[in-house]
């Protein structure tokens, strides 16, 4: 691909290439590093840690040739990262990039961390571990619809927002709660008129429903027949116990239920495929009420292009 001129990125614009599951990303962000002279900012919560590789669908090893990546494999499995930590390594690795002149794509599909990165962290005070411990013991007894049922009570503005089935973001609200005595979305409602951290271009590919259900299900066929299960047997070998973050995470929860309690594989691997449509949704839905995030057609890199050299000129 012919490279796009470029006299440097200002220092705080960044490209974010966003959107559901098994869109495209990869794709797209390598076209336009290509490009643009970029280097990309991984911002998906599980390709952080060293590991987890098939089944977050990291870059393969001639993708990572094709570009400069910050932030892939950067943690152990059982160092944890929420969003704020997550910014603080982005700042790091964004300001790295723009000092040597190049442009910085910030590439994933975890909505939180784009949002805190563009536009910062909702000041809450900090939440005690026994609080913590407390929400998590009773989203995993009591499973996350009766969590949901509790958030409803509690912060119905919240959980309006929250998928029943979605556990992390039911633990926040809730801990927040139970912590604070205030809802999560009071919060949040006090930081919306802050200032934006980034100018920020967001690009996202739109597939049809029955398309991006098709692309999940060769996914997750695909992440089998590169030995996900051996993957996963070897991080439980290792001693990473189940209940670490990204263990917990979509896919490789299912295949930890898969090797210690009996799951057939069958069931496991369409509760993935599952999980990923249901997680797709709530992406759409997330990235859809962002006003900086421009949707392109499967075969949209030129379209993508265009914008990135309007947006950088």
């Amino acid at each position: 691909m012919v490279r796009t001129h470029m006299s440097g990125p200002h220092p705080k614009k960044i490209v974010l290439v966003v959107g559901p599951t098994a869109s495209g990303k990869t794709g797209l962000s390598l076209d336009l590093a290509e490009a643009f002279n970029g280097e990309l900012v991984n911002a998906d919560s599980v390709q952080f840690y060293r590991g987890f590789d098939i089944g977050s669908c990291k870059p393969t090893a001639k993708e990572l040739t094709r570009a400069h990546h910050h932030l892939i494999d950067a943690l152990d499995p059982n160092d944890p990262c929420d969003a704020g930590r997550f910014v603080r390594l982005a700042d790091e690795a964004i300001a790295n990039i723009t000092s040597r002149g190049k442009l910085p794509i910030v590439v994933g599909g975890t909505g939180l961390y784009f949002r805190a990165l563009v536009h910062g962290l909702t000041e809450i005070p900090p939440i005690a571990p026994e609080v913590r411990q407390r929400v998590l013991d009773e989203v995993a007894e009591g499973g996350p619809e009766a969590a949901h049922d509790r958030l409803t009570q509690v912060d119905p503005v919240a959980a309006e927002r929250i998928a029943p089935t979605d556990r992390q973001r039911i633990s926040r609200a809730l801990e927040v709660y139970d912590q604070t005595g205030r809802a999560l979305s009071e919060f949040q409602e006090k930081h919306r008129f802050a200032e934006r951290r980034y100018e920020a271009l967001g690009l996202a590919i739109k597939w049809p429903r029955e398309q991006l259900h098709e692309r999940i299900g060769r996914r997750v066929g695909m992440m089998l027949d590169d030995g996900f299960v051996a993957e996963v047997r070897t991080l439980l070998a290792a001693g990473h116990s189940a209940s670490l973050r990204p263990m917990r995470s979509l896919g490789y929860r299912e295949m930890v239920e898969h090797l210690t309690k009996g799951v057939s594989l069958e069931q496991t691997l369409e509760a993935i495929a599952r999980g990923h449509r249901q997680y797709a949704k709530r992406q759409r839905t997330w990235f859809r009420k962002h006003d900086e995030v421009h949707w392109l057609p499967p075969e949209g890199t030129k379209r993508a292009i265009e914008l990135v050299r309007d947006f950088t000129a």
